[in-house]
């Protein structure tokens, strides 16, 4: 089935009559970048790092990770929109500071609050804007 916008009242798809409209879902846009994990809670700044979904490290400049909170989180670096040829930067095993400047964390998630997703969006706003 091919995407659609979706529009109030439209038919459910025909794969699947019984399927609801996303009232009441939460969504995030997916930039073109690369979805990573931070692990910002540790015993030292050699735990802090940035994964990739496969478990691999991205080798992030220590001034970028020292801008990060102490906090394990799910978003994507980024470099801008039509912009991905450019995302090769943080795939390098020594990282080069200048590369980095333009790369920005888009936080989506605290995956390790035992808390519902709703509340852990207000609390990631709070430390998105303390850590500004």
């Amino acid at each position: 089935m091919l995407a659609k916008d979706y529009e109030k009242g439209m038919p459910a798809p025909r794969s699947d009559p019984e399927c609801e409209p996303p009232e009441g879902w939460f969504a995030s846009e997916k930039f073109d970048g690369y979805r990573s994990r931070f692990q910002g809670v540790g015993t030292g700044e050699e735990e802090k790092v940035f994964y990739s979904r496969a478990g691999k490290q991205f080798n992030a400049p220590k001034w970028f990770i020292n801008a990060m909170p102490p906090k394990n989180l799910d978003g994507e670096l980024w470099v801008g929109r039509e912009n991905f040829q450019s995302m090769g930067v943080v795939r390098k095993k020594i990282p080069q500071d200048e590369e980095w400047v333009p790369v920005k964390y888009l936080v989506y998630d605290l995956p390790d609050l035992d808390k519902p997703f709703s509340e852990r969006l207000k609390e990631l706003e709070k430390i998105v804007k303390n850590t500004l």
